[in-house]
């Protein structure tokens, strides 16, 4: 059996889960090991932005990468 190295991504997809939603409701079942986190916050507004004239979830989910997480020179 191939022994498993944590990888530092791995433990940020979890991380940014629970920091992004710790102000909403979490909820641990330990019986069944599931994980349940609801956040009901405010959703993205579905309305083209004036300056890049594109709508606002485009540019977010499609255009913005200003965070070191997309660096590509930097070992993940």
């Amino acid at each position: 059996m191939a022994e498993v190295h944590p990888r530092p991504g791995l433990y940020k997809i979890f991380d940014e889960i629970l920091v992004n939603a710790a102000d909403n409701y979490v909820t641990i079942n330990e019986r069944d090991g599931c994980i349940s986190i609801e956040n009901n916050g405010r959703g993205l507004p579905v309305e083209e932005h004036k300056e890049h004239q594109m709508y606002v979830p485009e540019m977010v989910f499609g255009h913005l990468l200003t965070s070191d997480n997309y660096d590509d020179s930097e070992k993940k």
